[in-house]
């Protein structure tokens, strides 16, 4: 038989559905920049064309258990995850105002490694967290709270420039993945959050 005539089987490869406490290990992590668009596109408006600092991970799923939409499909086990290291502004479409949008994927990924959630007050002094049952330290109640980085984690997977150091790869992780769906692009998973390793686990 000719080249002509042959031909290649067709191999379906989609997302996995969504699912949490999804195993994963860290294969890369690296730098990356965010920039404030124009805000007829969207941005925060009187912060067009700002830099903030961003970093982006690739993620191999290793859990077995995934699922897929469709029976014989191949899972897509890579996923690139990039999200902000610095706070940053974007239009709220609720209030119309512009807000800070939080390092909540930082300091999920800081737990998971960990290290301890640091709190303080207004005026920056250390305040106690609130442990709930089944003994994870959360945001103590009251106003004006605010949690920041602990040094110890900064120091063991950062560089003195901030940048993401080689102790990222090869970590296992564990998180709640979700679908995002796109005509343009197709379908992808996304991380939703990190988290600690499962008690079963």
């Amino acid at each position: 038989m000719s080249w002509q005539d042959d031909s290649e089987k067709v191999e379906l490869v989609e997302p996995i559905l969504a699912q949490k406490d999804v195993k994963l290990e860290i294969v890369a992590a690296e730098s990356a920049e965010w920039t404030v668009k124009e805000a007829s596109k969207g941005g925060a408006p009187g912060h067009a064309g700002e830099k903030y600092a961003a970093m982006k991970l690739t993620l191999l799923i290793t859990d077995t258990n995934v699922q897929t939409e469709h029976e014989g499909s191949r899972p897509r086990l890579t996923i690139d995850h990039q999200f902000n290291v610095d706070k940053y502004p974007y239009l709220d479409k609720k209030s119309g105002t512009v807000k800070l949008l939080g390092r909540q994927h930082l300091h999920d990924l800081e737990e998971a490694f960990g290290f301890e959630p640091l709190f303080t007050n207004e005026s920056g002094e250390p305040v106690e967290p609130y442990i709930t049952r089944n003994g994870r330290k959360v945001a103590p109640k009251g106003e004006g709270i605010h949690r920041k980085l602990n040094p110890a984690f900064v120091s063991a997977y950062f560089t003195s420039e901030g940048k993401p150091n080689l102790e990222w790869s090869g970590k296992v992780v564990y998180a709640d993945i979700g679908i995002e769906a796109s005509e343009q692009y197709g379908d992808r998973n996304r991380i939703t959050r990190f988290k600690r390793a499962p008690v079963s686990v």
